[in-house]
């Protein structure tokens, strides 16, 4: 089989921009691939989300309802919104949803409350970073892509 190390691979596999580094691509049926582990890239990308410096958009918001496996109704419930509130974000795709920040910050602590696996010490001490990450950002309106390196792929 034949294999490449691709300087940058972008993806939209989750309703938005990732952009992966120095991905291996193997050849299959003679078109190029990606040789990733969506499933790792998922998780990394969850706990991106969590502390990006950037608002979030409506395509991230679907990821995070559907990653959490919750409905509209569900996730509305938690959040204690409407599910046509949660209809309405996400459909903004690329564009930020509007919400407001304290909302926002209520999110990824959410996310931070339900994805966090609290095996060991240095998992809480994890957790507290995490935290106080999402307590202090202030959120810039620019928005940027998540960006992974291959490496952090293959070590997860």
């Amino acid at each position: 089989m034949e294999r490449k190390t691709q300087k940058q691979f972008k993806t939209d596999i989750f309703g938005f921009p990732i952009i992966i580094h120095n991905v291996v691509m193997i050849k299959r049926m003679g078109e190029w691939c990606p040789e990733i582990n969506w499933n790792i890239l998922s998780s990394m990308a969850i706990t991106a989300l969590m502390t990006k410096p950037s608002r979030l958009t409506g395509g991230e918001m679907k990821f995070i309802r559907t990653y959490m496996n919750y409905t509209y109704r569900e996730f509305g419930k938690i959040i204690g919104v409407a599910a046509s509130t949660i209809k309405k974000w996400e459909k903004k795709d690329l564009e930020f949803t509007d919400m407001r920040l304290p909302m926002e910050k209520m999110i990824r602590m959410h996310i931070l409350q339900n994805c966090f696996k609290f095996e060991n010490k240095r998992a809480l001490q994890e957790f507290r970073k995490y935290f106080q990450q999402i307590i202090d950002n202030q959120f810039n309106e620019d928005f940027t892509p998540l960006h992974f390196d291959y490496s952090e792929l293959k070590a997860a």
